[in-house]
């Protein structure tokens, strides 16, 4: 039988990271109109830079990305809905998968710095 092992913070940084560059690069192949275009990349530039202070060699505070981890979909999920009242669908179809994303991500990572 096969146990689990939690995400490490260096990977839960490469997975977001991976999904900040699919929040900026699907609108513009996708060719969203300007204001979901500019809600998913400002969304992912966040998402893609937050990353990055988990897979530098000094991370940040590991609350404070605790905290962000908690907020990120929450902030994703109200413009989605934004964006839903707008009628944006294929925008809210790429907030949707991101919330997931992120909510599977925050409960699957094991927030302890290698020591």
């Amino acid at each position: 039988m096969r146990t689990y092992q939690p995400f490490s913070l260096p990977t839960h940084g490469a997975i977001e990271f991976l999904a900040g560059l699919v929040m900026m690069l699907v609108p513009a192949a996708l060719s969203f109109a300007a204001v979901p275009l500019l809600v998913c990349v400002l969304l992912g530039a966040v998402l893609a830079g937050s990353s990055l202070s988990l897979t530098a060699q000094r991370t940040t505070s590991i609350h404070a990305h605790t905290a962000f981890d908690t907020a990120f979909p929450l902030v994703t999920a109200l413009a989605a809905l934004a964006l839903a009242a707008a009628g944006q669908t294929g925008a809210v179809v790429l907030l949707a998968a991101i919330v997931v994303v992120q909510a599977a991500l925050g409960f699957t990572t094991r927030y302890v710095t290698a020591e």
